[in-house]
């Protein structure tokens, strides 16, 4: 699996057990509304910093840079209340087990 990022990993894994998914976007999460689209969201593993702020521009493609923010820390948590399941892959455990980062995610 060498040169596999932990999205990559994820991804593979997926599709080498047959579940169907789709790439959910930060400015997806940020909009919320997440429970009416999805029962099931994966955080693949990455830090918490990076998933809040994001990439930096012409590091990644710009869907993928500025991060979901508090806003989407906000959309996660109001998802997992509304009987969402919320599956964090190794380093992306930080965001919802530090209490403080989701309860700092106020609108």
């Amino acid at each position: 699996m060498g040169g596999l990022d932990g999205r990559g990993l994820t991804r593979w894994l997926l599709e080498e057990y047959g579940f169907a998914y789709r790439t959910l976007l930060d400015a997806e999460i940020r909009k919320g509304g997440l429970r009416g689209a999805f029962d099931v969201i994966v955080l693949p593993d990455n830090r918490m910093k990076t998933m809040l702020d994001g990439h930096a521009p012409r590091v990644v493609p710009p869907e993928y840079t500025g991060g979901f923010a508090l806003q989407g820390a906000l959309a996660l948590k109001t998802f997992v209340e509304a009987g969402g399941t919320l599956v964090a892959l190794d380093s992306a455990t930080e965001l919802p087990s530090s209490c403080s980062a989701w309860a700092s995610a106020t609108p």
